[in-house]
């Protein structure tokens, strides 16, 4: 199973920085899950993956965003 931790960010603007962690169900942490798959799948946006850009959905991007904390990881 595989669960992207959110780096926390002091302003909306700032780029949108995950890491990728891998886990097993036996220990599991608690994360929170979200859909992505609507809106228009061609316009991509950039995020940063384990510190390499990577393409995602402009949708996605977008609600990145706004699931950020601004002092603490939140895991997705």
């Amino acid at each position: 199973m595989n669960c992207r931790l959110r780096l926390p960010a002091l302003n909306i603007e700032d780029a949108i920085q995950y890491t990728l962690h891998h886990t097993s169900l036996k220990n599991l942490t608690p994360y929170e899950a979200i859909s992505y798959t609507w809106g228009d799948g061609a316009i991509k946006k950039i995020i940063l993956l384990d510190g390499k850009q990577m393409e995602v959905t402009k949708n996605l991007e977008s609600a990145l965003r706004y699931f950020h904390l601004r002092k603490e990881d939140r895991v997705l």
